[in-house]
């Protein structure tokens, strides 16, 4: 029909004039542009959602030296986004470069992968290690991952009180899973005295 005839060529103007942009933007060398349409790109925000456009730029981005699509590339690899082969390895050099750039995203996958045993061998030390580094750089999922280790004694001694300090470190950066846990300590009286209408208030 006429009607998905004129669609048709308005997605394929659109398409064409996407294709422009992304080879502009490429070549400009501005990280900040390359990062900005790789998010777009990642997550089909104005664009069709194009991993491998997403994944292209990221690398473009990463050579600049730009540690925020190290990380990016590195989630990618880590995760298998938009069916882009796993590769653990790639994704800790991506995260270790993003960190070593002291992005606290960086810091915190890398952590992450100690903390899981994910491609590296499982160090509780190291990922508490990358966690602090993380927190001192205010990242809230950080804070709770630390307060994971001393609610559940992994590598440290188990310590409710400092459990609760770093979920409440946590919460007041607004993190949902931190509040969640501070209610769930103060209804249950660990490392603090329990004051169960104290724990509705988180």
């Amino acid at each position: 029909s006429k009607k998905t005839a004129n669609n048709n060529i308005n997605s394929n103007k659109q398409l064409e004039k996407e294709n422009k942009e992304y080879e502009k933007v490429l070549k400009t060398g501005n990280a900040y542009e390359i990062y900005s349409l790789a998010l777009k790109y990642e997550s089909g925000e104005g664009v069709k959602q194009d991993y491998v456009k997403a994944k292209a730029l990221y690398e473009k981005g990463a050579e600049l030296g730009d540690t925020d699509a190290m990380n990016n590339l590195g989630v990618i690899y880590n995760t298998g986004l938009g069916g882009i082969p796993v590769d653990l390895e790639k994704a800790r050099e991506l995260y270790k470069k993003s960190a070593d750039g002291m992005n606290p995203l960086g810091i915190f996958n890398l952590a992450l992968m100690y903390y899981n045993g994910e491609g590296v061998e499982e160090d509780n030390a190291k990922a508490l290690e990358y966690f602090n580094l993380a927190a001192e750089l205010k990242c809230p999922s950080a804070m709770r991952y630390i307060g994971n280790i001393y609610y559940n004694g992994y590598g440290v001694t188990k310590d409710y009180v400092k459990a609760m300090y770093w979920y409440i470190n946590g919460g007041e950066l607004n993190d949902s899973e931190s509040i969640f846990l501070i209610g769930s300590m103060y209804y249950e009286g660990l490392g603090v005295e329990a004051n169960p209408p104290k724990a509705k208030e988180w």
